[in-house]
């Protein structure tokens, strides 16, 4: 019994630290990823349309095809690409986003760059194609504002900082459970060497001082895991959310911790 309760409590500790290199792993996976948070968003069908997506934040949809030219997926894929390069590039004021009238279509440029053509085909509901062409061009010059806002150096470093906090956060808190657990460990022993942990039913002794000792120490291990597994599962999201690559993942972790609880 002795043995077996060492070796589990062994497996508990290598399964505890494997956890913990793992759940590294993958953060560190994530974050050097940026398009994931672009092409989760990327989801789109024939009818409902296909979305134009920013810093993970879908802006509108195209819906209207260009026969034999494009199709709406590939034109969404296409303007999203394009608002990237703009976004990224500081010579290109917010200013020059504006709406062009070519004839009976309505073009949405940034700076000498044509974003993207609307045609009477690509009217949004009630709007007109004017309309729904201005809407876009206010809705991309919002976007661009706030992509470039993210990735400016005082939000950079903000975001560092709050990572940075919330690291040596987990690491106390860690370090907390870590003390309790020895201390609870400690306490445990002593019990199990003074004979005082019998589990007795009457006057049936169903498990020795020994035996009940191993198991609580099992149990204390098996807290500290839940306890080191539960800081990480809302460490990550939030250091995720911190940074313009990852935050689409990190706000969706949260939220869907949010709705868990």
């Amino acid at each position: 019994m002795r043995v077996f309760l060492q070796q589990s409590h062994q497996l508990c500790q290598r399964l505890q630290i494997w956890l913990i290199l793992s759940l590294t792993v993958v953060l560190l996976t994530i974050a050097s990823s940026p398009a994931i948070a672009q092409s989760e968003n990327s989801a789109g069908n024939p009818v409902d349309g296909y979305p134009v997506v920013l810093d993970g934040i879908e802006l509108f949809r195209i819906r209207q095809r260009i026969p034999g030219v494009v199709s709406a997926r590939e034109q969404a894929d296409i303007v999203s690409a394009r608002l990237v390069q703009i976004a990224n590039d500081e010579s290109i004021s917010l200013e020059t986003i504006r709406v062009e009238e070519q004839g009976s279509n309505s073009v949405i440029q940034a700076g000498d760059t044509v974003l993207l053509t609307v045609q009477e085909g690509d009217r949004d509901g009630n709007l007109s194609r004017r309309a729904t062409a201005a809407r876009n061009a206010q809705v991309v010059q919002s976007a661009v504002a706030q992509y470039r806002h993210d990735r400016s150096a005082q939000q950079i470093v903000s975001g560092i900082t709050f990572a940075i906090i919330s690291t040596i956060a987990l690491i106390g808190f860690l370090a907390l459970v870590q003390r309790f657990v020895l201390r609870l460990r400690l306490k445990i022993k002593a019990a199990q060497k003074a004979k005082a942990l019998c589990f007795r039913v009457q006057n049936l002794q169903l498990l020795g001082s020994e035996a009940t000792g191993y198991s609580l120490i099992g149990l204390v291990g098996l807290l500290r895991l839940i306890l080191v597994l539960a800081s990480f599962y809302l460490y990550i999201p939030f250091v995720l959310s911190q940074f313009p690559g990852t935050r689409a993942i990190g706000n969706s972790l949260l939220t869907c911790i949010i709705h868990e609880v």
